[in-house]
C-alpha cells in the first residue's frame, strides 16, 4: 500500500510491517499477531502455529514444546503431560499405554 502526506508530490510505499492508515496520510504498524510485507494494503493474520510482535514483516513459528497464545502474540510453554512440535497450533496430549 501507499500513502501521501499533506502537500506530498507523490505516493510513498509503506515499509514492511506497516500499512496505509484510514485516510492514506501515513503508514501505521500492524498489531501483534498480524503481519505485512512491503507495499501490503492491509495487515494479515499470522497463520496457525505462528506469532508476531507489533510491526512485523513476517510471523514466526513457536519452538518445540511451545504453542501460540490465543492472540498469536507470543509462544506459551506446553504444560506437563502435553507436547508440541515447532509450528504446532496446540499442545497435544501424551498417550497412555
Amino acid at each position: 500500500g501507499t500513502y501521501a502526506g499533506r502537500a506530498s508530490p507523490k505516493c510513498v510505499t509503506c515499509l514492511p510491517g506497516m500499512v496505509p492508515g484510514r485516510r492514506q496520510e501515513a503508514c501505521v504498524s500492524c498489531a501483534a499477531g498480524r503481519f505485512a510485507g512491503m507495499g501490503y494494503d492491509a495487515c494479515k493474520p499470522c497463520p496457525a502455529g505462528q506469532v508476531s510482535s507489533k510491526g512485523a514483516e513476517n510471523c514466526m513459528m513457536c519452538a518445540d514444546g511451545k504453542r501460540p497464545n490465543d492472540n498469536q502474540t507470543a509462544c506459551d510453554v506446553c504444560p506437563a503431560g502435553r507436547y508440541a512440535v515447532g509450528g504446532s497450533a496446540t499442545c497435544g496430549k501424551c498417550d497412555h499405554n
